[in-house]
């Protein structure tokens, strides 16, 4: 483990936090999309794509992984959900990752904290691919102190 960096333990035991807190729910899809060590820029867009039915119910949650020194209180994102049929859905999402105090609302310590918010949940209209994209909505050009942003859907019904 002497290879290992902080950030990357920390990480990997985040990851199996989040695996044991989720399982209420089995997730059907759960993909973290790296951000660049040199920042979040204002056109680069996170995408998933998830297969879904009709005969399930579904919660959809975004996973924000971001550093201890995270320059804000919050973050916005900019969601967008096509279904197969190509309707679109665009949504904006407010994220408070602090507290008024500044103290980090998610999971973690030090140098990395993991923060789940619900995106939305219920049973789709159309079965097929949903694809699903994120970009940040701050006034930063290039935002500094966010690592990953996830997607998991889960299905309520406690199906795979």
């Amino acid at each position: 483990m002497k290879n290992l960096q902080p950030v990357s333990i920390v990480f990997t035991l985040w990851i199996v936090v989040a695996f044991f807190a989720s399982c209420g729910h089995k997730a059907k899809y759960f993909e973290f999309r790296e951000i660049s060590p040199e920042g979040w820029t204002i056109n680069t867009v996170c995408n998933y794509d998830v297969v879904m039915d009709t005969m399930q119910t579904y919660n959809v949650v975004v996973d924000i992984r971001h550093a201890g020194n995270y320059p804000y209180q919050n973050l916005w994102l900019f969601a967008e959900r096509m279904s197969p049929d190509s309707t679109v859905v665009r949504d904006t999402i407010s994220c408070d990752l602090a507290d008024y105090t500044g103290k980090w609302l998610g999971q973690g310590s030090g140098s990395v904290y993991l923060f789940s918010v619900p995106y939305h949940k219920g049973k789709v209209v159309v079965p097929g691919k949903y694809t699903y994209t994120i970009r940040h909505g701050m006034r930063d050009e290039n935002l500094q102190g966010i690592y990953a942003i996830g997607l998991r859907v889960e299905s309520q019904n406690g199906e795979k």
